[in-house]
């Protein structure tokens, strides 16, 4: 089993959180869709969303890079229940203290069972996820390399083309909720796995490739997505005198974005980086980033204060969302982090490994 940290894939981890944090930033905050395309404001807030938007499947494509040589733990998805409900606890505790009319019996029934109230979409999919790696990964060590190439490429001719055709005209056909969902990151999961055993050669490419290349490619792949809308508003504007599918590339199932999402992972996982203790941490906590930025306290109350900045001359508008990215970042990551060192210290890791001892067998094993 290897145990050796890949420095370049957890720096991956941080970069696909910031843009995670970028993307809310533009929606939440700055409601950049009301700025249309082809306005100075509107034509660099789309660039940055389309080359952000790769975020989401480079964190489950990374799952699968991780976990492919690896049973998961019982005590790790009790830890995950644990970070996740301590955050909600709090951000209930603030709506009741704050916007007491705003407190429901519901919201204190979801802070306790995030899954079934759905808080986090990416965490419920994650969940149910979970208890199917075994079965992936024995799927996974029992195939050849061709028979996963052939399955990988099967899977994502259904899902990435087939789903995302579906998807241009409003059907959600296999489940994939345009990508939010359990199905869609198990796929990934199947590509991450694929890419930490086989490489380039996965996707049946033999010749070196240096991974400057394989990042223009992802570069342009990304731009591919901004491109395509600004061509779709320009010829559905000719044709039927509005604009209609002009967000078809912005999907996690769009090719544009999968592709883009595959070339990140290539090459942060080729980077020859020492092991850093900094850059571990910070990877550690991306995860409570992504929670803390999207309970329901900060979701509903905090974002507002971003929008009136909104309508601020462009570099203005540009140095605001940079700034308010980076500092909501850095905040969250540090919150975290005293987080994870009083869990620590009161010992809470200590439960989650009894639990882990005594209930591993729940885990399926196939041997």
């Amino acid at each position: 089993m290897e145990n050796k940290r890949n420095t370049g894939i957890e720096l991956l981890k941080i970069v696909s959180m910031l843009m995670v944090v970028t993307l809310h930033v533009l929606l939440f905050g700055m409601n950049y869709y009301e700025a249309h395309i082809l306005t100075p404001k509107g034509f660099i807030t789309n660039m940055i969303e389309a080359i952000c938007y790769c975020a989401v499947n480079i964190y489950a494509i990374i799952t699968g890079y991780l976990m492919v040589n690896k049973n998961p733990k019982v005590n790790r998805i009790a830890e995950l229940w644990i970070q996740v409900v301590f955050y909600l606890i709090i951000s209930t505790m603030l709506i009741r203290i704050y916007y007491p009319q705003d407190f429901t019996k519901r919201l204190l029934f979801g802070t306790f069972f995030p899954v079934i109230t759905n808080q986090f979409w990416y965490f419920t999919a994650y969940f149910i996820m979970f208890w199917c790696i075994p079965l992936y990964n024995w799927i996974i060590n029992h195939l050849t390399i061709e028979q996963f190439r052939r399955m990988i490429m099967t899977t994502l001719s259904i899902f990435c083309i087939i789903g995302w055709f579906a998807s241009i005209y409003g059907e959600q056909v296999f489940g994939l909720n345009n990508g939010y969902s359990f199905l869609w990151i198990t796929v990934l999961y199947f590509t991450g796995a694929g890419i930490k055993l086989y490489g380039k050669e996965l996707f049946y490419i033999k010749k070196d490739i240096s991974k400057n290349k394989v990042l223009l490619i992802g570069l342009l792949s990304g731009l591919s997505t901004f491109i395509a809308k600004i061509l779709l508003v320009k010829m559905t504007t000719f044709l039927f005198g509005h604009e209609i599918y002009v967000d078809i590339f912005y999907l996690y199932i769009s090719p544009t974005v999968l592709i883009e999402s595959i070339c990140f992972v290539f090459y942060f996982s080729k980077l020859n980086i020492k092991s850093s203790t900094l850059i571990s941490k910070i990877s550690g906590a991306t995860f409570g980033v992504y929670i803390i930025h999207l309970t329901p306290f900060f979701l509903n109350y905090c974002w507002k204060y971003l929008t009136p900045y909104k309508n601020t001359p462009l570099v203005s508008y540009l140095l605001i969302i940079l700034v308010s990215v980076i500092l909501l970042f850095t905040l969250c990551t540090f919150v975290e982090i005293i987080r994870i060192y009083v869990f620590n210290k009161l010992g809470f890791y200590k439960i989650t490994k009894k639990i882990y001892a005594k209930y591993q067998k729940v885990i399926m094993t196939f041997d």
